[in-house]
């Protein structure tokens, strides 16, 4: 039944939008239907009208939330015939320039006219309309350990702009993507690195995906009997020393640029290829080397390089007749280049999933989203594109360079992600003495961690090795303020009703399960062997 007045505990200022949005809600078919028309999402529709739960901006608030719903509130006031400046400054936003060109910003149309609603909304509403699971067709650049993160992460963008809402997916080049995205292509967003001048070029707009900022490097193949010394990095860009060098790069990849517009290579020593995955390279790579007989370079992000090296080694007749080597940007000065999302410029859907980033995956639902870097983390840390850390604090682990800093990572936010991560790594070493596994797993998340990081990590180390954080369940490390039960340290699924830890084997049955839904693939054993691992670094069971 729908409500007839606001919830308790609705900050100030959102009762008239309340009234409002109720009075929309009361006349529409259903709430997602009334978000489409708005274009908001659901679940920011239920934080108004049910949760309560809309930022209260009487207190201090991030500049990024206030302008995230800024945009949020002046679309819902113009689909809703009320004037925005009047509902934001109800809130406690103050009307300054920067405000008023976010609001205006967001579009002078309304968000409920057929004119705006063209492109990937319409074909995705229609698939939906008509049934489909999974109406966001999505496709994704292979790249290494990020392939998976990037899957889990739009879906769970897709999944804030509507619950209803699957994504199917498929893989592709970057070339093969930007033309999948053009009119007339059936994909609505891609995944991946791309050079974004081309992108714009073609009306597509990038959305870079916080902290995802992947090195540059090289992979050099040439004959074995070639006495030609390997160069550094910076010879790279000496004509004297690559000029009988051929370089290869993925179509439309950052790197395509890089050689051409800022070495200054000419464009006939430059090999583009539309291959997605880096084994293909690495064929590629090793064809030219051979059908030319001259060293051939591979110019990449580092988790292509690291692969296509991999599968090089794996290749039968590789050895002894050629070599390859690895050349790396030193640390500190390596061109980084952001990974994200491309889609077309204009789309509606486009607000929405910023606006989806904003307040749900970098707000309501931190905890998770700190979980799915960690998860990312623990990926790249057992990679076997992994890149050896110069790192001296590192003690020779072999791990990728951090990622980036970046500004969506608070403090509450770095906790939750290297508390993860360390619980993660520790249950995952082979079975061995508490202490070494645990030991080991602090020496890897060093040096897997940005820098800027290393605090939250040590506050996190401390906490897990019997220190209680009250903020997070002694007996698997949740957070205590999403999972609160009936116990003061420990979580819902961990405490029985009466607030008493539950015995070790139903608890173990639990992670066991968590374990394979979240790795999938583990068979039950092994999901069994990982949950003890995990639960003998949290402190409810270090002595068990």
């Amino acid at each position: 039944m729908k409500k007839s007045r606001p919830p308790g505990g609705l900050p100030p200022g959102y009762r008239p939008i309340w009234r409002a949005l109720a009075s929309a809600d009361a006349s529409a078919s259903s709430r997602a239907e009334l978000a489409r028309r708005l274009g908001v999402s659901t679940h920011t529709i239920q934080r108004i009208l049910v949760d309560a739960s809309p930022p209260d901006f009487r207190r201090e608030q991030s500049r990024r939330l206030a302008m995230s719903w800024v945009r949020t509130l002046a679309r819902l006031a113009r689909g809703l015939d009320a004037d925005p400046r009047a509902w934001i400054e109800g809130v406690g936003v103050e009307w300054t320039d920067e405000v008023r060109a976010a609001a205006e910003g967001d579009g002078g149309r309304r968000p409920g006219r057929r004119d705006v609603a063209t492109g990937a909304i319409d074909r995705i509403r229609s698939r939906a309309e008509s049934g489909d699971p999974e109406p966001v067709h999505a496709a994704v650049v292979p790249l290494g350990p990020f392939e998976g993160f990037f899957r889990r992460y739009v879906e769970r963008l897709v999944g804030a702009v509507d619950p209803a809402w699957g994504v199917r997916w498929v893989r592709a080049s970057a070339e093969e993507v930007v033309r999948a995205l053009l009119p007339g292509g059936e994909v609505d967003l891609g995944v991946g690195l791309f050079e974004t001048p081309y992108l714009k070029s073609r009306g597509l707009e990038f959305v870079s995906v916080p902290g995802c900022r992947p090195s540059l490097a090289a992979l050099r193949v040439t004959a074995a009997e070639n006495p030609t010394p390997p160069p550094d990095w910076n010879d790279l860009m000496s004509p004297a020393r690559t000029a009988d060098s051929i370089f290869l790069v993925r179509e439309n990849d950052p790197a395509a640029g890089l050689l051409v517009r800022q070495w200054n290579v000419p464009p006939e020593r430059v090999a583009a290829r539309r291959r997605p995955t880096a084994a293909a390279l690495a064929d590629e790579l090793l064809a030219e080397a051979a059908r030319l007989d001259r060293p051939t370079i591979l110019v990449a992000d580092e988790w292509t390089v690291g692969s296509a090296h991999a599968a090089l080694d794996t290749r039968d007749g590789f050895a002894p007749h050629w070599r390859a080597e690895r050349l790396l940007p030193p640390p500190g000065d390596e061109p980084r280049y952001p990974l994200g999302l491309a889609i077309r410029g204009g789309e509606p859907l486009l607000p929405l999933l910023r606006e989806a980033g904003d307040t749900e995956l970098f707000g309501t639902a931190r905890p998770a989203t700190a979980a799915l870097y960690a998860d990312l983390l623990f990926e790249i840390a057992r990679s076997p594109a992994a890149v050896v850390v110069s790192d001296p604090d590192s003690r020779g682990v072999v791990g990728p360079r951090p990622l980036p800093h970046f500004e969506e990572a608070g403090p509450e936010f770095r906790r939750d992600l290297v508390r993860r991560l360390l619980a993660t790594l520790a249950a995952a070493v082979p079975a061995e003495e508490h202490a070494i596994a645990w030991r080991r797993a602090v020496e890897t998340a060093r040096a897997i961690t940005p820098p800027e990081w290393l605090p939250a990590l040590g506050q996190a180390a401390e906490s897990l090795s019997g220190q209680l954080h009250p903020g997070l369940c002694r007996s698997c490390s949740c957070s205590l303020h999403e999972n609160r039960g009936a116990a003061e340290i420990y979580c819902r699924y961990c405490a029985n009703e009466d607030g008493e830890l539950r015995p070790r084997e139903e608890v173990l049955g639990i992670l066991t399960h968590w374990m394979q839904r979240w790795q999938g693939g583990l068979d039950e054993t092994e999901a069994r062997r990982r949950a003890e691992r995990f639960m003998s670094a949290m402190p409810a069971w270090a002595n068990t």
